[in-house]
């Protein structure tokens, strides 16, 4: 089933709809040091509950795992999408010599561009 179809979907489609953006309800989030001005956002209770029907439906929390775990997410290649774990100070062992490769790769490309002088700042 197409995701427009589902009726989840059609659930959050018809709460975003429905929702009106109150810009006078001052809604600040902090995270990371990062402070996030939601103001001008659409929010309610049933945005809320048919966002988390949403995710809940298309399994997110599992794939998101299966992301940061290293498991092969990336469908169109039947390979673990590598940008999280590129990132994470300690890679999933899934996936622990694709990206010390990737690395070593990276590294090799900087260590040229520096030995030839090939940037300017």
């Amino acid at each position: 089933m197409r995701l427009c179809e589902r009726p989840s979907w059609l659930a959050f489609e018809k709460a975003i709809n429905t929702t009106d953006i109150d810009a006078n309800a001052m809604r600040l989030i902090q995270a990371a040091g990062l402070s996030v001005d939601l103001s001008t956002q659409r929010d309610s209770p049933a945005l809320r509950q048919a966002s988390e029907s949403l995710l809940t439906d298309l399994d997110f929390a599992q794939k998101r795992q299966a992301l940061f775990d290293g498991q092969p997410v990336n469908t169109t290649e039947n390979r673990a999408a590598l940008h999280t774990a590129l990132r994470a100070a300690q890679a999933p062992a899934s996936v622990k010599q694709s990206i010390s490769d990737e690395r070593a790769r990276l590294k090799d490309f900087v260590d040229q561009v520096n030995t030839h002088n090939r940037y300017q700042n």
